[in-house]
Parts: C-alpha cells; structure tokens; sequence
C-alpha cells in the first residue's frame, strides 16, 4: 500500500507520519516542495483534515484517481466525515456524480451503477447507512431550520476563516 494522507499544515504531516512510523507503518511528510516522483503511485487516501470545498474534496480525491500500470483501485478512507455534525455528504457526492442531492440518495443505495464506464465506488454496509442518514438529515425540511443552516454556512465561509489553505500530506511507504 502507498498511502497519502491529507493534513491540516506540514507540523499535522509531520505528527501523523511520526505516529504511522511509531504504529509499525514506516511514513514519512509529504508537501508541495517534495519530489514528485516520490509522491506517484499512490493506491490509498486518508482524509485526515476537514474541507467544506467541493473544489479542493475533488483534487484530493483525484490524487488517488491517477492511473498507474500497477493500480488497479483506490481505497479512500475518511477519518474526518463523521468528526463534526454539520458534515455534507450530498455535496462530495454530487461533486463526484455530478446530479442532484435526491440522485445521489440513489446512487448510493443503488451501489452507484450510473458512474462513467470503469469507474466503480463501492461502501461498505456501515458506510452506506451512515451515508444515507447523514444525506438525508443534510437540508432540513422546515423553513426556520433550513435559514440557520444557511446562515452558518455563510458566516463559515464568507464572514469567518474558511479553511482551504494548501493541502500537505503524510505518506505511507
């Protein structure tokens, strides 16, 4: 496995590859200024740092994406999805599949058939229920619940410190 995580900064890199190396799973800190040569091949994500960015989601997901002879999937796993109650599955999902949040409800129970041809995602039965709950209490159905979601969403990213910055990693060799 050669795994790349996604960090907060370059001292969360650093941490997260000391506590790889010291769990028996020798890692070292990526960032931009690394070889790329040396950041290539990669078959496994783990999303360890919080994004609101469709944007930024997708090209950290497409770090894993990239083709390679010797690759033949990427297992992608999320530590952070679940860390905070406010988190959007319908929105990475829709980023990925590129339809409506009631779509992808569908996709998802469905085992998502409708992907382009050789493309696969596959969640485990955990994983999809948590899915599932989570898209379906993602926008509330009343008028006062759905006006305090929006204005959270804007104070987080317009009024307050959206946090978007570079992506730095820890690697697993």
């Amino acid at each position: 496995m050669r795994a790349l995580g996604f960090c907060v900064s370059i001292a969360h890199a650093e941490f997260m590859a000391r506590r790889f190396t010291e769990a028996g799973l020798p890692s070292v800190a990526v960032s931009a200024d690394t070889d790329s040569d040396a950041r290539k091949e990669v078959d496994t994500l783990l999303f360890l740092r919080p994004t609101e960015s469709a944007l930024v989601f997708l090209q950290q997901l497409g770090r894993g994406l990239r083709r390679h002879e010797r690759k033949d999937c990427v297992t992608v796993l999320d530590f952070i999805g679940q860390s905070h109650r406010q988190f959007r599955f319908d929105l990475r999902y829709r980023a990925i599949t590129g339809t409506t949040r009631t779509e992808v409800e569908k996709q998802v129970q469905l085992g998502f058939p409708f992907l382009p041809a050789g493309c696969s995602m596959q969640l485990d039965r955990v994983a999809t229920q948590i899915v599932l709950d989570n898209l379906k209490s993602a926008i509330p159905s009343r008028r006062p619940a759905m006006v305090s979601v929006y204005s959270s969403m804007s104070a987080t990213r317009f009024g307050g410190k959206e946090f978007e910055g570079d992506c730095q990693a820890s690697e697993l060799e």
